[in-house]
């Protein structure tokens, strides 16, 4: 099985990132901090160019419309199979609508439970695993 990329965490506050990373440490992915659309896609493009593995997943905190950012998540998801988690403060009804436009796999209201938020990733983390070694099996 191809070596999992790291766990891609997007947010522009460094207090956020850093509870974000101490929650993922166990995941046993590499953790990469993205703090601007920028950052994000020079680190999926070293995924993609293979100079790295693709990121796992992709951990967006969603705080004021970002079109750049959500197109860019967007065509991540959609294009290139990366897991969206979003953590947002929106309503819950603009948030679901948001985020399901975005192609996220689940949704994290803020405040955000640590616990719930680390369960909901690896979940999503499981769900890839066992796409990929599905995938796998049929070509072989």
């Amino acid at each position: 099985m191809a070596r999992r990329g790291a766990a891609v965490i997007v947010d522009g506050d460094c207090a956020t990132r850093e509870r974000l990373r101490d929650m993922l440490q166990d995941t046993g992915l590499p953790i990469r901090e993205a703090r601007n659309v920028l950052q994000l896609h020079t680190l999926v493009s070293l995924g993609l160019m293979r100079r790295e593995p693709q990121p796992s997943v992709i951990v967006l905190v969603m705080r004021e419309p970002m079109p750049l950012l959500e197109r860019l998540c967007r065509s991540y998801v959609s294009e290139w199979d990366i897991p969206l988690v979003a953590i947002t403060a929106f309503g819950p009804a603009e948030a679901a609508t948001r985020a399901d436009g975005l192609g996220a796999l689940v949704i994290c209201d803020r405040p955000f439970d640590l616990e719930r938020c680390r369960t909901e990733v690896a979940a999503v983390l499981a769900a890839t695993d066992g796409a990929l070694a599905a995938g796998v099996s049929e070509r072989t």
